[in-house]
Parts: C-alpha cells; structure tokens; sequence
C-alpha cells in the first residue's frame, strides 16, 4: 500500500468515525459487546488526557507545540521520500496528529469515542488517529530498529 492511499484511506475513516460519533453519541453511550463502549469524550490534552486543563492559554500552547512537533515530523518525512526510502510509518502517524490537530481547530478538543475495558479497568477513550499514530510510532521505531539489527544504518538516515 502506498503511503498516500494510506493517508487518504486512513483520513477519510477517522473524519468520518468522528462525524458520525459527534453527531450520534452526544447523551448515550453504545456497547456493541463486552469490553468495549462507544461513548463521546472531547478530549483537550494529549494521549490519554494528559495535560488537559481548561485554560485557553493551556490549549493554545499545547496545540501549538502539537503543531511544531508535527512539523517537525512532516520535514523529516519528506527529507525521507525525496531520497526514496520508505515513508508508510511516518505518514500512517502524520495522518492521525494531523487529523487530530483538524479537530483541535474546528472542536476545541480532539474527538474520542473508543473505550475498552475489562471489569473494573478501563483503556483511555481514543479514535482511529490515535491508533494511526500508535501503529505509525511503533512501525518508525521498529523500521528504526531492523535496521540496526541488519548493520543498514547509517548517519543521517
């Protein structure tokens, strides 16, 4: 799969999650089987709800360093498409901090609506960009890794 059927695929699949759960999910909460609960949170912090706070100050300064560190990310991607090395992690990530960041703009918050459990505990409520993100840092840091292991690494790559 390439990386802008992939970005495309993943795009579409979290906006539209997130429509149908802002507008479907606003009183109730849905639990289409065990361990697992369809309910609406805003969330104005990052992973998990860490730093969320309700001074705007705070909201604006976190999405903006969201912002920078997304910045930061999309460079390094393009330095890597330009010299053709793979960019399917890099852009599996970006994807979802950008369509995170999209909901910070027009939401306030980033839209979660994932909840798992097992009895008594609880999984952090998340979307499809958070996986997105998850799936894109662990493949950068495993793709990282290989090459390590295969002695294919080298500075600046």
């Amino acid at each position: 799969m390439n990386a802008l059927l992939a970005f495309l695929v993943i795009l579409f699949v979290d906006r539209f999650s997130k429509a149908w759960a802002f507008q479907m999910l606003a009183d109730k909460t849905l639990a289409p089987f065990y361990g697992c609960n369809i309910v609406l949170t805003c969330n104005k912090g990052i992973s998990w709800g860490m730093f969320a706070s309700d001074s705007d100050m705070a909201f604006y300064l976190l999405t903006g360093v969201i912002g920078v560190t997304i910045a930061g990310l999309l460079y390094y991607t393009v330095r890597r498409a330009l010299r053709f090395q793979s960019i399917i992690f890099e852009t599996i990530a970006l994807v979802g901090a950008l369509s995170n960041l999209v909901d910070r703009f027009f939401y306030g918050a980033v839209i979660d609506f994932i909840q798992l459990y097992v009895g008594p505990y609880s999984f952090p409520v998340f979307n499809v960009a958070d996986v997105a993100i998850c799936i894109g840092a662990v493949g950068m840091l495993w793709h990282s890794w290989q090459k390590e292991q295969h002695g294919c690494y080298k500075q600046g790559n």
